[in-house]
């Protein structure tokens, strides 16, 4: 491979045996490797915006606030994540189809989960990107191979685990609620009536729904967004909850359900990494 296509001078993260990536990004149904692809595929040379952590947002206020401080929260803004790499293709048609696959990768305004193995840390992470720009293709003078930059751009700054987590209970039911990274995950929630004043409680707060859902009715909760719909009508009843909107905080945690009624709460939520 080298040869043909100067991986040799290329060979990212230090990679010592190209047929075992220690990095691999799943993206539209494309897959890019972090070593030399084996005859064909897409390799990386080079990646921003992942490892380097994200941009804040916010900072200094410029009045006094009421504990006589001049700080405010600090938050992290999405993420802008370069991809540098190559197309490595054994035929002139194979890179013509192989770049152009790369040029119809997340149609402007297209969100979709952008997947990364890292074998070095054994962690598989996520977030959901749209393409910023058009992917610059640069094909080499063998036509078998061509250099690529793709730029793609995150709403949120955390990196969440794919698969998420989920757990149905009742009232009276605890069990735990487990977050393997080391920022705040997304919560969501579906209330299932019968159900009257459900509560959700865990050490240090609690979340309660001050109404009735009827039997055969539900409401969605985006508790990050402190969204209440219901979703046969779209109505949202955010005004009827009272106390705190949690996340799923590092580490395990005990919540509780409590309220009157038959129905049920389904409850999810993802692992979160900064």
């Amino acid at each position: 491979m080298s040869g043909d296509y100067g991986w040799g001078e290329l060979a990212p993260f230090g990679c010592l045996q190209p047929p075992d990536p220690c990095l691999t990004i799943t993206l539209d149904g494309i897959e890019f490797t972090g070593s030399a692809p084996q005859g064909f595929g897409y390799g990386i040379t080079g990646w921003s915006g992942w490892i380097d952590g994200a941009e804040a947002t916010g900072g200094p206020a410029p009045y006094e606030l009421r504990d006589g401080g001049y700080e405010t929260p600090l938050y992290g803004s999405g993420r802008t994540i370069t991809l540098e790499g190559v197309i490595v293709a054994r035929t002139g048609q194979e890179l013509w189809e192989a770049s152009d696959a790369l040029g119809r990768i997340l149609a402007i305004g297209r969100w979709a989960p952008m997947v990364v193995t890292e074998d070095q840390l054994g962690l598989e992470r996520m977030m959901r990107v749209c393409r910023t720009r058009k992917p610059m293709i640069t094909p080499r003078g063998s036509r078998r191979a061509a250099d690529f930059t793709l730029e793609v751009q995150s709403a949120r700054w955390e990196k969440l685990s794919p698969a998420k987590h989920y757990q149905r209970f009742y009232s009276g039911q605890a069990f735990p609620v487990e977050n393997q990274g080391d920022y705040p995950g997304q919560m969501n929630a579906e209330l299932v009536g019968p159900l009257t004043n459900p509560q959700l409680s865990w050490p240090g707060g609690s979340w309660t729904y001050r109404a009735s859902i009827p039997a055969g009715e539900k409401r969605t909760v985006t508790f990050w967004d402190r969204n209440v719909r219901n979703p046969a009508t779209t109505a949202n009843s955010r005004l009827a909850v009272a106390g705190d909107w949690p996340y799923a905080q590092p580490g395990s945690h005990s919540y509780t359900l409590t309220g009157q009624g038959a129905g049920y709460v389904d409850l999810w939520w993802w692992s979160a990494w900064s």
